[in-house]
């Protein structure tokens, strides 16, 4: 599959339309739920169906969105390097639990816009997806006798690559804004990495299968992900004293 988080390079045209006044966070959250189910039990038979969108991607593209803002947000971008923090630092604080209270239906759009987007580029780039089971010019496999690619594995690569570059000149191009004068909590980092490692080897023993690369990878992004929400869980309940601070 392409690369999940190349996927949102799909729906970045679409943040500054004045026609649509869609959601940046839930066109991005949308782009890549439905290879969560990848993550959570390293195969997906429902994320990419149009069922599926029904009643797994929506309902935990929403749940995602909601911990995210809640928790996770505001901590990662106090303690990202600075010159990615200068530029996310103006979304830090933002109430969009209120701005989807009032603006609902724009977030529930922008959410079934990424998802298409994400369904539609893996039509043409999974080797079961629509495009590539209907035209099979897509499966014709080029190169080498002993190193030949399907062509529609060479567009998943070579669209990975793109997307990618794509969110990079994206992120580049943002405004730096000033940082404030603050000292970020020393435990954050470490705390995301012992979590990070630890959900690994958890999921290796967990896992019987193969340890391959493309598991690997899975099941890293899968780590780094559940690391970070862990983070900002520790970091809101020390805010509200529900736990002792980690010192700093």
């Amino acid at each position: 599959m392409p690369f999940t988080f190349s996927h949102p390079a799909a729906v970045l045209p679409l943040v500054k339309s004045k026609r649509l006044p869609l959601s940046l966070s839930a066109l991005v959250m949308g782009s890549i739920i439905p290879d969560f189910e990848y993550f959570f039990r390293m195969r997906s038979s429902v994320s990419h169906t149009l069922a599926g969108t029904l009643y797994f991607n929506m309902p935990l593209c929403f749940l995602v969105l909601i911990l995210f803002h809640a928790v996770v947000r505001d901590p990662l971008i106090t303690h990202l390097p600075g010159f990615l923090k200068a530029r996310f630092i103006r979304y830090r604080g933002t109430d969009w639990l209120r701005y989807f209270r009032t603006h609902w239906i724009a977030v529930i759009l922008s959410v079934l816009i990424g998802i298409a987007s994400h369904l539609l580029w893996d039509s043409f780039t999974h080797r079961t997806g629509f495009f590539v089971r209907h035209f099979s010019i897509l499966q014709k496999p080029l190169g080498s006798p002993g190193h030949l690619i399907a062509l529609y594995r060479l567009f998943q690569h070579c669209s990975t690559i793109a997307g990618g570059l794509i969110i990079a000149g994206a992120v580049l191009a943002m405004p730096r804004d000033s940082l404030p004068e603050e000292q970020p909590r020393r435990w954050y980092w470490p705390v995301f990495f012992l979590v990070t490692a630890g959900l690994l080897v958890l999921r290796r023993f967990l896992w019987s299968g193969t340890w391959r690369l493309w598991e690997l990878a899975v099941s890293s992004v899968a780590a780094v992900l559940g690391a970070v929400v862990i983070a900002g869980i520790v970091d809101y309940l020390q805010k509200r004293r529900l736990i002792p601070s980690c010192g700093g």
